[in-house]
């Protein structure tokens, strides 16, 4: 609702002015509606029930009437409403994913008023393992703002988290909110299907190629490299990643 107004009502003539006010909306109302003046100036407060009207540009009209032989007189009100903020997140829900003793990446999403005025917005989150910065800010109408959320996982045990961050934009904005679903896994663990291996040549000859593999124990995708500490060693290939699935190797 408009913040209320007033205006004075003054007999600027001789006796006794006996006044009554009018007006042709329902969006204003005046008090009091009626009075009398024989030189003071009497005070009628005017307020407005806007709360339900759309957004643009409402006009009345309030008169002030004296009675037969008193010319009446009106005051012209020019009401401006405007568009609310509105706050639109994009996206609404985040994936982050780490393996267990690390930290997630850090994500971003956008807050942006598709609505009017000054949008004053807030974060807040509900989980110790994220943060979300900036915290606070003011947007125009149209305007966004990326905020970048940064995860602190590398001491969770390994499972499935959620969490939920809510943007706020005060009285009568009506709030948003951002899904957080962690997934935190177990670390790849590396297992070769042979702890040695014996091969045998005559001298000037090379022995025959021989091969292993290499599995992955733990959980998820496992990135490997492999060294040789001879110069007469080479292995094939020399970096992979394992699933669940094994890697055959040749040497």
């Amino acid at each position: 609702n408009a913040a209320n107004q007033s205006f004075t009502v003054t007999n600027s003539g001789g006796g006794t002015l006996s006044w009554t006010v009018s007006d042709n909306v329902t969006w204003l109302a005046c008090s009091p509606t009626s009075g009398s003046s024989t030189g003071e100036a009497d005070t009628v407060t005017v307020s407005y029930t806007t709360s339900a009207l759309a957004a643009g540009t409402h006009t009345a009209t309030i008169t002030v009437a004296g009675g037969t032989g008193v010319t009446s007189k009106t005051i012209a009100v020019t009401l401006t409403v405007t568009a609310a903020p509105v706050i639109t997140l994009s996206p609404t829900t985040l994936t982050p994913s780490c393996r267990k003793t690390t930290n997630a990446a850090s994500q971003s999403f956008t807050v942006t008023n598709t609505g009017g005025g000054t949008l004053s917005w807030t974060v807040s989150d509900t989980a110790s393992w994220l943060s979300c910065s900036p915290a606070s800010g003011s947007l125009a109408a149209g305007a966004s703002q990326a905020v970048t959320v940064t995860y602190a996982t590398s001491g969770l045990a390994d499972g499935t988290y959620t969490a939920t961050i809510t943007v706020a934009g005060g009285t009568g904005v009506t709030s948003r909110t951002v899904a957080v679903t962690l997934t935190v896994t177990k670390p790849g663990k590396i297992k070769t299907s042979v702890t040695s291996l014996a091969v045998s040549c005559k001298k000037g000859s090379s022995p025959a190629a021989s091969s292993f593999t290499v599995a992955n124990e733990g959980v998820g995708t496992m990135a490997y490299t492999i060294t040789e500490a001879s110069d007469w060693v080479a292995v094939s290939p020399a970096s992979g990643t394992c699933a669940t699935d094994v890697d055959s190797l040749a040497v």
